[in-house]
């Protein structure tokens, strides 16, 4: 299956000194799994995950990607706001940005 037909998620763990860790994933759950088992992102290696916080369907990985960019530009108080209610983050702008605020030509 292509990475564009599966649905791709947002996810944030909490690790265990109180930081969070926002990444992109098919499958969020196995993923926060290798996370703990220390097969994730280096992040995450040297701050332990404590929990699966956030598992958000997003769509492609195109539209993940552009979430995920959103969300690790957050304020932390405004991340914090984010876990309680993913919801209350309206989604990126289709303006044709890229991650890098970019417009696409």
């Amino acid at each position: 299956m292509q990475d564009e037909a599966r649905i791709w998620s947002l996810y944030v763990i909490e690790c265990d000194d109180g930081s969070c860790y926002t990444g992109i994933s098919p499958d969020p759950v196995k993923r926060y799994e290798n996370h703990c088992a220390g097969r994730g992102a280096a992040y995450t290696r040297s701050h332990k995950p404590r929990a699966l916080l956030v598992s958000e369907p997003v769509g492609t990985y195109s539209e993940a990607l552009r979430r995920e960019w959103q969300v690790k530009r957050l304020s932390k108080a405004a991340k914090q706001k984010f876990v309680l209610d993913p919801g209350a983050l309206p989604p990126p702008p289709e303006d044709g940005r890229t991650c890098l605020g970019r417009k696409r030509r």
